[in-house]
Order: C-alpha cells, then structure tokens, then sequence
C-alpha cells in the first residue's frame, strides 16, 4: 500500500505511473484519494482551532472563577464548541475510514 502523504505530495507521478501499468480504474480512485485528503486536513485544521478555542475559553474561565467573577456565558459557549469538536472528530474518523479504504484500492506503482 502507498503513503497517503506520498500519493498528496507526487499525485502526477501516481497517475503516470499507473497509466505505465495500464490502470485506468485507479485514476479514479487516485482523484477520489486526493479529494477525500483534502478534506481530512480540512477538517483537522477545523478540529485543531476549535480545540485551541476551547484551551483559550479554559484558561479565561480559569483566571474568571479566580477574580470570582461570573463564567457562565463561556461555560456555555464551550458546551457548543465542545459538540462542534465530537461532530468534527466524527467526520475526520469516517473520512479516515474511507480514505483507508480507497487506499487499499490503490495498487502499487
């Protein structure tokens, strides 16, 4: 099986190479692969600002209950980044499971 980051970093390389072993099929399956990476990392970079977010949100909450002042709007505010976080961790599994899958499809050059 080929690295997913070689197939994103040299994907001229892939097809001419497939065409050389006369595979058709999987140049369909190498722009699907390209398609479906692009938007785990996508996804990842969604993830990773939510989280940095959620970090940012924890400290002001933190330094909040410190001065004894009132963090509730952030609490709440947290509760939807927090399901944003699980929905967007969701997807970047799926995406990795099919993009796993489609790699298998992918032969060797």
């Amino acid at each position: 099986m080929l690295d997913i980051k070689l197939v994103a970093a040299n994907p001229a390389e892939i097809e001419k190479a497939l065409d050389r072993r006369g595979n058709k099929t999987a140049k369909a399956v190498l722009q699907k692969i390209l398609e479906l990476d692009a938007n785990r990392r996508s996804a990842l970079q969604t993830v990773e600002a939510l989280k940095a977010k959620r970090n940012q949100a924890s400290i002001q909450i933190a330094a909040a209950k410190k001065n004894k002042e009132d963090a509730t709007a952030i609490m709440e505010e947290m509760k939807g980044v927090a399901q944003s976080v699980k929905e967007q961790d969701l997807a970047v599994t799926e995406i990795e499971t099919q993009l796993q899958a489609l790699m298998m499809e992918l032969p060797n050059i």
